[in-house]
């Protein structure tokens, strides 16, 4: 194989190892890899193609300002056009506000992998430059794209928003140029990282809302627990009765119900998958410092304090009948609480996730 050829080879691999990654963040309905994986392939060549004949009418200089207004504005525009261009490819499956950040990343993604070809051939390290971009810009512009993908959504599915998409794009445009344009100007590349963290932690917590919204969702119920065939030593924290029961399994999430109470039975472990799964913008870290710091040995919680934490032997006891409504409120409150924060909350608002609470 020449060395154009492994080069090629080198990059698709990453992409592929991307989209297995944006994968496991779609914890509800996985979309099917071989869409991702042409909205991927599709959306890379087309983005390159608009990028290039965008470039073509335009005169850039790498500073600080015209990353923001010529190579920003530009790249994130021809992503959003081949949005609109390959639609098609993957309009069936095309059913929830996480799709759209989803869709909206691997055409980003499509864009960054011939991006990186291109910089691997002209450097005479282009496996060492492939290896830097993997975990820097590659990464960058799936981050920089994702928000437009929750504009997107809201107007193929709920209503007409023209408006946060142009907010989405200045919005993709402005995060892909504070990007770029420290990389541009030496006297600002000491902030590189800081700038880098900056946009992923913020793109994670676009996705992390977009999760809270997810129609497929399976809601809370003793029934979506089935029997694993095994068994286990159950001391239950509520009423105290020790005896041999079933394991259950949901997900990743096991548990084990009380044959002399009926409240279901948690280990610490299987609670914060059930956190990340119902309450995904719950932070479980602060949470659980939270427990643990409050010198009660057991926090009771819900509307009539029916469920029970013993943070002592770290397990949880829960009501299956009221669990569901607990956590269904508890999301709700989590995405408020998120949407008022200032900046990314505002955004968020802005570009049209409003629509999709109604």
């Amino acid at each position: 194989m020449s060395q154009l050829g492994l080069i090629v080879a080198v990059a698709v691999l990453i992409g592929l190892a991307y989209i297995q990654l944006l994968r496991r963040f779609d914890i509800y309905e996985k979309e099917p890899f071989k869409v991702l994986f042409a909205s991927f392939a599709a959306g890379g060549v087309v983005s390159i193609i608009v990028t290039t004949i965008l470039y073509s009418f335009v005169s850039v200089e790498h500073t600080f300002a015209q990353a923001f207004y010529k190579v920003g504005l530009i790249e994130e525009l021809a992503k959003l056009i081949t949005f609109f261009l390959i639609f098609k490819v993957f309009r069936r499956h095309f059913d929830e506000i996480v799709d759209g950040v989803l869709y909206m990343s691997c055409i980003a993604l499509g864009f960054a992998v011939i991006e990186n070809v291109f910089y691997a051939m002209g450097s005479e390290t282009p496996f060492t430059i492939l290896a830097l971009r993997t975990f820097t810009s590659t990464i960058g512009h799936m981050a920089f794209s994702g928000i437009m993908g929750v504009a997107l959504f809201v107007h193929f599915r709920v209503q007409r928003n023209v408006g946060g998409i142009i907010l989405s794009l200045l919005v993709a445009a402005f995060a892909h140029g504070i990007y770029d344009g420290v990389l541009f100007e030496p006297a600002y590349s000491w902030t590189f990282f800081g700038v880098y963290l900056f946009v992923v932690l913020g793109a994670v917590w676009v996705i992390r809302l977009v999760m809270s919204f997810s129609r497929h969702k399976k809601p809370f119920a003793s029934a979506i627990f089935k029997s694993t065939s095994q068994t286990g030593i159950l001391h239950c924290v509520s009423c105290g009765e020790k005896q041999q029961s079933e394991l259950l399994l949901f997900w990743k999430i096991e548990s084990q119900a009380c044959g002399n109470c009926g409240q279901m039975d948690f280990d610490w472990e299987a609670w914060k998958k059930m956190n990340r799964y119902y309450l995904p913008l719950r932070k479980w870290k602060k949470q659980t410092k939270g427990y643990r710091n409050s010198g009660e040995p057991v926090i009771r919680f819900g509307a009539y304090d029916e469920h029970i934490i013993h943070v002592s032997t770290e397990r949880v006891s829960c009501k299956p009948e009221t669990l569901g409504i607990w956590l269904v409120s508890e999301n709700q409150k989590d995405r408020q609480q998120f949407l008022r924060k200032p900046i990314l909350g505002w955004i968020l608002k802005g570009v049209g996730i409003q629509y999709v609470m109604k």
